[in-house]
């Protein structure tokens, strides 16, 4: 006896198979992850841009106390050579 006999095949034929939910569902934790991922590298992008910038930031700072110092120092040198001038002139005299 063919335990497949009492089977309608033509109505299994037909009839289209509904697609398994489990790899709809992986696929779905598939994409989570890699949403999960691309916002992790993002943020890690966010993060490095903005050491980026406050090193940048940093540097112009310290790059204008440098050139401050250095513009104090001229106009005293600068000062000193006047003061000697001046001095020079008032013992000419």
């Amino acid at each position: 006896v063919d335990p497949f006999a009492a089977l309608d095949t033509e109505k299994l034929k037909k009839t289209p198979r509904e697609p398994s939910e489990e790899p709809k569902k992986s696929m779905t934790l598939l994409e989570q992850m890699q949403a999960d991922r691309k916002k992790i590298e993002d943020e890690r992008l966010l993060k490095l841009e903005e050491t980026k910038k406050r090193i940048e930031e940093e540097r112009a700072q310290i790059a204008l106390e440098e050139g401050m110092e250095r513009a104090k120092k001229f106009v005293e040198e600068e000062m000193e050579k006047i003061d000697k001038a001046i001095l020079e002139k008032l013992e000419a005299v």
